[in-house]
């Protein structure tokens, strides 16, 4: 069984944005940056199948030089090699990446594909189910759990209400929302052990073609008002959403 996890560098979630002074990206000094929290937990569920079963895992990037980080500790939690995919255009444009990133899995034949449900800085959700469709093989979203039962995966997808289970035939591409699954921790044997496994750097030529005009932080809340208690607040509650808030 070979598995291909795609994961991405983006800034830490702990640390506050600001935007650069070019009114377009992010300010990224003193930014500190991670593995995606969704793509670790989909390494996990990959490692843990590997446990499982003998199979290969293969951690898969597409960005900087400096994406390598993040890639060394997919081989530290125990993946058994990884891919750069290296470029220094920074793109927002998720049907460029999913080009990209198909391109390469083609290579490596894999029998499953995970990426973590979503990226944490764009949350477009939109790169799993465009590789799918690029690769033509079946996609299953919002994955909290699967297992490989011979020639096919039965998955649990959450759903609005409940879960859903589905059965695919392989390859199939799963896209992995958070779970009862943590992440490994990672010892001091396992870091060193991942600096002399393999990773391969790749170039790739992207050209943009869309462009941020322009990142706005949300606005600040406005402070409440308090118009009373009882009864006889309804009518000014009723006047002020109709006429401040507009919303009825």
């Amino acid at each position: 069984m070979k598995i291909i996890v795609c994961i991405k560098r983006v800034p830490d979630t702990a640390v506050k944005i600001n935007i650069a002074a070019d009114g377009k990206t992010i300010d990224k000094k003193d930014l500190e940056y991670v593995m995606g929290p969704y793509d670790e937990i989909a390494m996990e569920h990959a490692i843990q199948a590997k446990e499982k079963e003998t199979g290969e895992v293969i951690a898969l990037s597409l960005g900087s030089q400096d994406s390598e980080k993040e890639l060394r500790k997919c081989l530290a939690m125990g993946a058994d090699r990884a891919i750069l995919l290296q470029t220094d255009v920074e793109t927002t444009d998720s049907f460029q990446i999913a080009q990209s990133i198909s391109k390469a899995i083609q290579n490596e034949q894999p029998d499953i594909i995970l990426f973590g449900i979503k990226s944490v800085d764009t949350d477009n959700a939109q790169v799993p189910g465009m590789v799918a469709s690029l690769l033509d093989i079946p996609y299953i979203t919002t994955v909290v759990q699967w297992e490989k039962k011979e020639n096919t995966i039965l998955a649990e997808s959450e759903v609005e209400g409940g879960h859903l289970e589905i059965e695919s035939t392989l390859p199939c591409v799963l896209s992995i929302q958070k779970s009862n699954i943590e992440p490994r921790i990672c010892n001091l044997l396992a870091i060193r052990k991942a600096k002399q496994k393999k990773l391969d750097i790749i170039p790739v030529t992207i050209s943009p073609e869309t462009t941020t005009v322009k990142l706005e932080l949300p606005p600040k809340r406005t402070a409440g008002k308090i118009i009373g208690t009882g009864a006889d607040a309804v009518p000014e509650l009723i006047r002020l959403l109709k006429e401040e808030a507009q919303v009825i």
